[in-house]
């Protein structure tokens, strides 16, 4: 994760906001402590902001807005499924009683429903409305306007932020 995923996201943001390969990276991230190592500290030269334990609900912009919205679709995701094969069922044969109706809630099953479904995310996400959810994380968390004041003074280096 470290060099596959953590490491070119933050060389891509850097890189976008035409920052010297070498800018120091601020991180904000929960109190996993895989991910607070000196290993991870010193590859990726970080400066790291660790949201203390059971205070992310309150703190981690994800958290806050975005997590709630993913939620919500795999919620949704998960009742169309199931009402589409109940009604599958009774549409073959309209004197069935639902209650011996089974639902395949194989792992084998779900994991390609849900793979098909972070796809979906994902592509939300990316789209204006799904910017809209994650900066109103970052407003919630009290963190979107320094971002904003220390990218245009300079004070504060400008921040990477990545939650994990």
């Amino acid at each position: 994760m470290l060099n596959d995923i953590i490491a070119p996201y933050c060389t891509k943001v850097k890189k976008e906001l035409g920052l010297p390969e070498n800018q120091r990276t601020l991180l904000l991230w929960d109190a996993f402590k895989a991910q607070s190592t000196e290993k991870v500290i010193r590859e990726l030269a970080i400066k790291q902001v660790v949201v203390p334990k059971n205070m992310t609900h309150l703190l981690q912009p994800l958290d806050l807005t975005t997590n709630a919205s993913v939620k919500k679709m795999e919620k949704r995701a998960f009742s169309d499924y199931f009402t589409s094969t109940i009604t599958e069922a009774v549409l073959q044969n309209p004197q069935r009683d639902v209650t011996t109706i089974e639902v395949d809630l194989k792992l084998s099953t779900l994991k390609s429903m849900h793979g098909k479904l972070m796809i979906t995310v994902y592509d939300f996400l990316r789209k204006e409305q799904g910017k809209q959810i994650i900066l109103s994380g970052r407003r919630a968390a009290g963190i979107a306007e320094a971002i904003k004041k220390a990218r245009s003074t300079g004070v504060v280096p400008p921040v990477c932020l990545m939650e994990c």
